[in-house]
């Protein structure tokens, strides 16, 4: 069913006015927040945390525990380990530097290229090593955060 104009119309005066919250609290400051981009760096930072401390008990803990693994695949899947850590960190900042900054969407279109890649490589890559989504959620993961980035950067 199409909208009619009228309706769509005062749909678009709706996201226009959800992408441009005013909040007047920053050091007596007016700032103009992108509230999709703000959302999607919440939970990119909700996703760092689940990586590094969920994840860290159920994959870096036995990792390190593995005796049968050689040391040096054992300690790079472990610095790797550590370098999605920063990069998913990073990835929240980016988020919420454009969110507040209208002059850094190009940092949320940054981060949005990001998990994009890696939602699409999340779901990609369970079926094609014949795994369940259930033991590898991680695509599943990014995609609200791959849409709430999109509707930030479009609005």
């Amino acid at each position: 069913m199409l909208l009619s104009g009228v309706t769509a119309g005062r749909m678009g005066i709706f996201f226009s006015i959800l992408h441009n919250i005013q909040y007047s609290m920053v050091w007596g400051m007016e700032v103009t927040m992108n509230i999709y981009l703000l959302a999607a760096a919440v939970l990119s930072a909700a996703v760092c945390l689940i990586h590094t401390f969920a994840g860290g008990r159920t994959i870096a803990v036995p990792l390190l525990k593995a005796a049968d693994l050689h040391p040096v695949p054992k300690y790079v899947t472990y610095y790797c380990w550590h370098i999605v850590t920063i990069v998913l960190a990073m990835i929240a900042v980016m988020f919420a530097l454009a969110a507040l900054h209208e002059g850094s969407l190009d940092l949320g279109w940054v981060a949005t290229a990001l998990v994009t890649a890696f939602c699409l490589l999340g779901l990609a890559v369970p079926p094609l090593k014949k795994q369940k989504y259930s033991h590898m959620p991680q695509g599943w993961l990014f995609l609200p955060i791959v849409i709430l980035g999109m509707a930030g950067g479009v609005v």
